[in-house]
């Protein structure tokens, strides 16, 4: 399926976490891509965003599982989620651990989840990386691939109604 020729969207992990903690500012570009992957791009991650999104906030604030919780996170993994996992292998570790020493020399830390993350990205050469860690942007310069490290925008994002419309369904924005 990635070989199909379609662009490459990398998630970080706080992306899909803010899909599961149904952040109502980030919901609309997030829905809006997820419904137009697999036809003009592909959304990938890292296997390692399973062990990341262990919880959601809900929880963790509560400091009780919820069950529900639990299948709307497990529904992201799933075969036919527009989030398709990539394997985490030592390949990917040694160009995480380059990446480490590289931002070292410029003198800035980067953390080993963030580089795991990076790295993977730079070894499928995304076209885009998307993170809602603003911190992350200036590691482009150090990836091979110098793919752009921005917030997840939707062209046609998915509006979410509020109380007050009459239909109470999603509707999508008309492109512009």
């Amino acid at each position: 399926m990635l070989s199909d020729g379609k662009p490459l969207i990398y998630w970080d992990a706080c992306v899909p976490l803010s899909y599961i903690n149904e952040y109502a500012d980030r919901l609309p570009d997030i829905e809006g891509l997820m419904k137009r992957s697999g036809k003009d791009f592909h959304i990938i991650t890292s296997i390692l965003s399973i062990t990341e999104i262990a919880f959601a906030a809900v929880e963790q604030t509560g400091r009780s599982l919820d069950s529900e919780q639990e299948e709307k996170i497990n529904k992201l993994w799933r075969q036919g989620s527009p989030i398709q996992l990539v394997e985490f292998f030592q390949l990917i570790a040694e160009k995480a651990k380059a990446l480490m020493r590289s931002a070292l020399a410029q003198g800035w830390s980067l953390k080993p989840a963030d580089a795991i993350h990076l790295a993977t990205a730079d070894h499928f050469k995304v076209s885009q990386f998307h993170t809602y860690d603003p911190a992350l942007q200036k590691y482009q310069a150090i990836t091979e691939m110098h793919f752009p490290i921005d917030a997840p925008a939707a062209s046609q994002p998915t509006l979410l109604l509020t109380g007050t419309e009459s239909s109470g369904e999603e509707q999508e924005e008309t492109p512009k």
